[in-house]
């Protein structure tokens, strides 16, 4: 038996095991989409719900656990001390999704180019997330 009637058995050995590092790829990339489901949309519409001044529909996207420690008075006071009408766009960084719980350090960005950094918890209820918490970065203009 010589090497070249072994070499198409090496040929499929390797293709074999790429495909199975494939397909293991694929199945934790797709674990990720689903956890992640509705996260970038839920932020993406409280931040565009504050930027057409509907204040009120942006409270709402709280859950009532943000809203018993934050009076809406507090929460409209706290979006315009760090002026996020003007956001012009949102930073995301890699979601670390902790069960229904997915803290996020994020930038915004501001029409005037200077980024604000924001402290903001998520709550996953039923199939859409909730703003639990959010705070400034840096210690500064945060809610109670």
């Amino acid at each position: 038996m010589s090497f070249s009637d072994i070499l198409p058995y090496f040929g499929i050995g390797i293709i074999s095991i790429l495909g199975i590092v494939v397909l293991i790829w694929l199945l934790i990339a797709g674990s990720i989409l689903l956890v992640t489901k509705g996260l970038p949309k839920a932020i993406n519409h409280f931040f565009a719900a504050i930027v057409t001044g509907n204040l009120d529909a942006a409270y709402a996207m709280t859950t009532p656990n943000f809203q018993k420690r934050t009076s809406k008075k507090q929460f409209t006071k706290f979006v315009k001390a760090n002026r996020l009408k003007h956001h012009k766009r949102v930073q995301l960084p890699l979601f670390n999704v902790e069960g229904d719980w997915c803290p996020l350090d994020l930038t915004v960005e501001l029409t005037s180019g200077e980024q604000v950094p924001l402290y903001v918890e998520l709550v996953k209820d039923g199939k859409t997330w909730a703003i639990d918490g959010l705070e400034r970065g840096q210690n500064t203009a945060e809610l109670p």
